[in-house]
């Protein structure tokens, strides 16, 4: 991994947010775990959208869910009962709460975690966060040793980013990422949006994955099937989720490499 470790212990914990809703916060969660679990890392995901729960419906594993991370944080159930293996050992979920579900503490949810990774026996943990500066973005950020933050294209939206990464800077995370999501090209090669570069100069932030539109990306969480789409389908946005995952593995893979070279220049750099 890339981030450097704040605690002593044998796994790394990512927080994936943003303040900004919509900008598929869950989507790369998912997508990214699964493009983890298929680099050879354990990897458990845990869902603390307190606003929209989604990723039981993004895997595919709705029935199987029996109890949720506010269970096994509050000490209602245990890993065996709350956390979901998706695919051999290598990928599992913990659920995320209902709505009107009451708030773990830090305490709770630090043990919650800990208990968590022991029985999965994982060296990576994402966890997904609600689309709001509340006090859940601050509890996870306790635990955790890096943030990505989750945009689109937009200026404003990549303005943005930079006080989500002053939230995260006063929760104690000093490893903090940017991923543009839904990224369309079109505008930039027409001219009328600045290429990436240009596009994140001002926020002072390192930008660790760019990922595309996809149509079929949401048609893969539709239909529930997802992490096996991910290692299954080469096409583009697959691609991107790999090269994601590479990145923050230490793997020196250029950024949007999965374009041509011609392409991915004028993108990044006009």
């Amino acid at each position: 991994m890339i981030f450097n470790q704040r605690f002593e212990r044998s796994y790394t914990v990512i927080t994936v947010t943003s303040c900004k809703g919509g900008t598929g916060k869950s989507t790369i969660s998912a997508n990214l775990s699964a493009a983890l679990s298929g680099k050879g890392r354990t990897v458990l995901c845990i869902d603390c959208d307190y606003s929209n729960r989604s990723l039981d419906l993004i895997f595919g594993c709705t029935e199987s869910v029996r109890s949720t991370v506010i269970d096994l944080a509050s000490g209602n159930s245990l890993p065996e009962d709350t956390v979901v293996s998706l695919d051999e050992d290598r990928l599992y979920l913990i659920p995320g709460p209902a709505p009107g579900s009451r708030l773990f503490s830090a305490d709770e949810f630090r043990l919650c975690v800990e208990k968590a990774a022991a029985f999965c026996g994982c060296d990576t943990v994402l966890i997904d966060t609600p689309g709001s500066a509340d006090a859940v973005l601050g509890i996870c950020c306790s635990v955790s040793d890096a943030g990505l933050i989750a945009v689109n294209q937009n200026p404003a939206a990549v303005r943005g980013a930079a006080h989500t990464a002053g939230l995260l800077e006063s929760f104690g995370l000093s490893d903090i990422y940017l991923v543009i999501n839904r990224f369309d090209p079109k505008p930039v090669t027409e001219g009328r949006l600045r290429g990436i570069n240009s596009l994140i100069d001002s926020v002072n932030i390192p930008l660790i994955g760019v990922i595309p539109e996809s149509l079929a990306l949401q048609t893969a969480q539709d239909r529930g099937d997802l992490s096996g789409s991910v290692k299954g389908d080469r096409s583009r946005i697959f691609e991107a989720f790999e090269e994601l995952a590479a990145r923050i593995t230490g793997d020196g893979i250029p950024l949007m490499s999965y374009y041509p070279e011609r392409k991915r220049r004028r993108l990044i750099y006009s």
